[in-house]
């Protein structure tokens, strides 16, 4: 005869397994936030490896700039050679998008998703009716104030401001 017999375990001994898809967004994220680092402290800081090479290496700054730029190139072009999909260019745009795209992304799904869901749940139909007619006037006096900025910053490059 067989013995089948049942064994409980604790919720605590069984071992939490991490999700891949979170471990790969999170390296993904740390990655990006390491490169937009380096680029920030070479565009607002100092060119660090300018800084080197023009400090340690008797090389001229002007020539390694362009060389760093085909290499970069290079890099750029193997790359979607190897990984030429859909996913490329999502990751490239996730990667130029990096420090917005968490934060507009959280933001927008709760203003443009969150608020009014909760609105149509709790049966607020005036509330509702005001948060669009604020949305609506926010973006028209957006649209307007970039508007009458690109148009005096286009007007003071072409010297035609009295």
């Amino acid at each position: 005869m067989e013995n089948n017999e049942t064994t409980i375990i604790a919720k605590d001994a069984i071992p939490m397994v991490p999700i891949p898809g979170h471990r790969k967004k999170k390296i993904k994220g740390f990655l990006f936030l390491t490169i937009w680092m380096y680029i920030g402290i070479r565009f607002f800081v100092v060119d660090i490896d300018a800084l080197f090479f023009d400090k340690y290496v008797n090389f001229d700054i002007r020539l390694y700039v362009l060389i760093r730029f085909f290499f970069s190139i290079i890099i750029l072009m193997f790359t979607w050679i190897y990984f030429g999909n859909k996913r490329f260019w999502k990751n490239i745009g996730w990667f130029v998008l990096f420090p917005l795209y968490p934060l507009l992304t959280t933001i927008l799904k709760s203003s443009l998703w969150g608020i009014p869901k909760y609105f149509v749940e709790k049966n607020k139909q005036g509330l509702l009716f005001n948060y669009f007619d604020i949305l609506i006037a926010f973006l028209f006096n957006f649209k307007k104030t970039i508007a009458k900025f690109s148009l005096e910053l286009f007007l003071y490059e072409n010297q035609l401001v009295v």
